[in-house]
């Protein structure tokens, strides 16, 4: 079982001229390196392997939370929200921290979604359009 951390990216476009002046749309678009849905499997009873399980839960779970407070962000400062990340279908694992066959499944992954116009998210999971 791999363990990571968070990986969430926000990029957001600045100017230092007003944003009045500007003629831009503003937008936040989120990049979150991981898949939101959730990783049901039995483990054995260790209290190695339950305490990795419940370490792996609340990363993930703080990274959902991160999400959701950046998506309010934005909204009370009228930008669009955009976000990416890894969908549930994808089903390689990990079997490292450097795993290169993974990194390159996930780029071939991306990459062949950019190519078709990228599906970003406008909202959250869970949250209707």
């Amino acid at each position: 079982m791999m363990h990571h951390g968070i990986h969430l990216f926000l990029i957001q476009l600045t100017t230092s001229r007003p944003v009045e002046l500007v003629n831009i749309k503003r937008a936040s678009n989120l990049i979150r390196n991981s898949i939101l849905d959730p990783a049901w499997k039995s483990i054995e009873r260790s209290v190695r392997l339950i305490a990795g399980s419940t370490i792996d839960s609340l990363i993930r779970t703080l990274g959902i939370g991160d999400i959701y407070r950046i998506y309010i962000g934005t909204k009370r400062d009228g930008l669009d929200f955009h976000m990416a990340y890894i969908p549930g279908d994808f089903d390689v694992e990990s079997e490292e921290a450097f795993d290169k066959e993974y990194m390159n499944k996930l780029f071939e992954l991306g990459y062949n979604k950019a190519k078709q116009g990228y599906p970003w998210k406008s909202v959250p999971p869970g949250i209707n359009e």
